[in-house]
């Protein structure tokens, strides 16, 4: 900045892309954290110090196709496409609408679009684990019970239903949680 005559507005806005230039190049992390103090070194409105994500940035999510990773959801979806026989056993109990992250591609595990990048990624995937028959239920009672005591938190905040639907989804809600809790699955469809 010493560089720079701060007194002469061109030389000001030269200072300015060139301190934003190399904040370009910090992570996102320190280039907020330095955002006002560059403003304040050139006296200038913080707004005016506009950070755009540098184009390396941009190009992370085109990398990979799974932007939000949820492990639990890709050890179903690789236990489905290694075991496909345990199909059956989460049909009942889980519909792809339940996963958070991964329904698209639990959608294409389950016919069977082996081809597909996406599921070829997870296949590969070695740190990816894929669950043992015998610890399927167990995975499904915990992923379900969580899944629905937080359906049944939602129902408990929504003020747009009417009370007697309200009271018959969390008599519903409830009833699966207690049911999971027991160790007993509950049918998606119940």
């Amino acid at each position: 900045m010493h560089a720079f005559d701060l007194n002469n507005p061109k030389a000001k806005e030269e200072a300015l892309h060139s301190a934003i230039a190399y904040l370009k190049t910090l992570s996102p992390l320190l280039q907020e954290e330095y955002r006002p103090y560059l403003a304040a070194l050139l006296n200038v409105n913080k707004s005016v110090v506009r950070l755009q994500k540098a184009p390396q940035n941009r190009q992370i999510p085109q990398l990979s196709p799974i932007n939000h990773e949820d492990t639990w959801e890709l050890s179903l979806i690789k236990t489905i496409l290694e075991k496909p026989l345990l199909i059956e056993n989460i049909l009942d109990f889980l519909d792809p609408s339940q996963l958070q992250f991964h329904a698209h591609e639990f959608t294409l595990a389950l016919n069977n679009q082996v081809e597909h990048p996406i599921l070829l990624k997870i296949i590969l995937n070695e740190s990816i684990k894929i669950f043992k028959e015998e610890d399927l239920k167990n995975e499904l009672l915990f992923f379900l019970r969580h899944y629905y005591a937080k359906e049944l938190r939602k129902v408990k905040m929504k003020q747009e239903i009417s009370f007697e639907q309200k009271t018959f989804m969390i008599r519903k809600f409830t009833e699966k949680v207690n049911k999971l809790r027991r160790g007993e699955l509950v049918l998606f469809n119940s």
